[in-house]
């Protein structure tokens, strides 16, 4: 009768904190919003964006074109990614103001397939959003290339969203500990209900 009871107390606990943390979940996420406008010439890439992100600080991105546009979220460091593009131009090309070649992504994209986070091609008029909370700790540079011989206009917003706690792996921890919760505490309430 006793361990019942222990164990109906255990169930209780575990109940109350998976309402703890499902109404943590529950708090919207901080965000710091910036506006992209950018003009890419054809044949070129740009960078928009670069930053250190965590599991509580993520990115997303709004984003639409006139024209045919790649967009690249690679997990190298703005530093990083620029270096090797330069060093890659002067030694491929003899000039290192061509790094923004998009020959010079592509070879970047082919030496390092992994450093690829996710990449999207949309056409002109279309919508575009994805949102991006890593699991460890990331560098993440964005890069917009237009493969096309004109000049494409891009415009959108990028967003930099706070959590206080990553939404799915609470809400997945939740789920846990109520149902755990709920076992434990039915055997105990059956028994009090029969005294």
């Amino acid at each position: 009768m006793r361990w019942i009871t222990f164990l109906g107390r255990t169930g209780t606990v575990l109940l109350a904190i998976s309402l703890a943390l499902a109404l943590v979940s529950l708090i919207p996420p901080a965000t710091y919003s910036a506006p992209i406008h950018r003009f890419v010439d054809g044949g070129m890439y740009e960078v928009v964006w670069s930053g250190r992100y965590t599991p509580k600080l993520g990115l997303s991105i709004s984003i639409r074109s006139n024209g045919s546009v790649y967009l690249y979220f690679l997990s190298v460091s703005s530093f990083q990614f620029y270096n090797w593009t330069m060093t890659w131009a002067e030694e491929n090309l003899q000039d290192p103001y061509y790094r923004f070649n998009i020959t010079v992504l592509n070879e970047f994209l082919k030496a390092h397939p992994d450093d690829v986070l996710w990449n999207c091609n949309f056409s002109s008029g279309e919508d575009v959003f994805y949102e991006f909370i890593p699991t460890s700790v990331v560098n993440v540079t964005v890069v917009i290339a237009n493969p096309s011989s004109n000049l494409v206009e891009v415009e959108g917003e990028i967003r930099e969203i706070v959590t206080v706690s990553p939404r799915k792996r609470t809400l997945t921890l939740t789920q846990i500990l109520a149902s755990i919760g709920i076992v434990l505490v039915v055997p105990w309430a059956i028994s009090m209900r029969r005294k």
